[in-house]
């Protein structure tokens, strides 16, 4: 019979909440020049329509675009502020 070893125990804490691993995300967001301030204020994020897949996914589109039009931001292109905000959009 094996001794009992406090080093190798394992406590329930572990088997109730392994450790989680998250994996890297298809694409990679494109990066903002250090010298440019890039804010997500809480009003842009408030204008956002919101997306739960019960509304008309075109219709979504087109209005996520023309509030992303709505918000410029000096030296920061459309397609890398589009990018940033979509993850405020959508909802579960």
């Amino acid at each position: 019979m094996k001794e009992w070893n406090p080093i190798h125990r394992v406590l329930l804490r572990d088997h109730l909440y392994p450790p989680q691993v998250s994996l890297r995300s298809c694409h990679d967001l494109p990066p903002i020049p250090c010298d440019v301030k890039f804010e997500l204020l809480s009003d842009y994020v408030d204008i956002l329509p919101k997306f739960t897949n019960i509304e008309d996914l075109y219709l979504f589109v087109r209005e996520f675009e023309e509030v992303c039009l709505l918000i410029h931001m000096p030296r920061v292109s459309n397609d890398v502020m589009r990018m940033r905000f979509i993850l405020f959009a959508l909802k579960r």
